[in-house]
């Protein structure tokens, strides 16, 4: 049997939480409105954005 154990977490955890699901959920529907590949990414397409 699977054990959950429940977390209490701060406001601000929650906020950040619900913010990166929220950031997530808008990228997957914007990538169906666009019709984008899934798969598409190859690694490191990224690394000249963070620097």
């Amino acid at each position: 049997m699977l054990s959950l154990r429940a977390r209490q977490v701060t406001g601000c955890q929650a906020i950040a939480l619900v913010s990166r699901i929220t950031m997530i959920n808008a990228t997957n529907r914007l990538g169906v409105i666009l019709n984008n590949q899934g798969g598409a990414y190859e690694p490191g397409a990224l690394a000249g954005v963070t620097s």
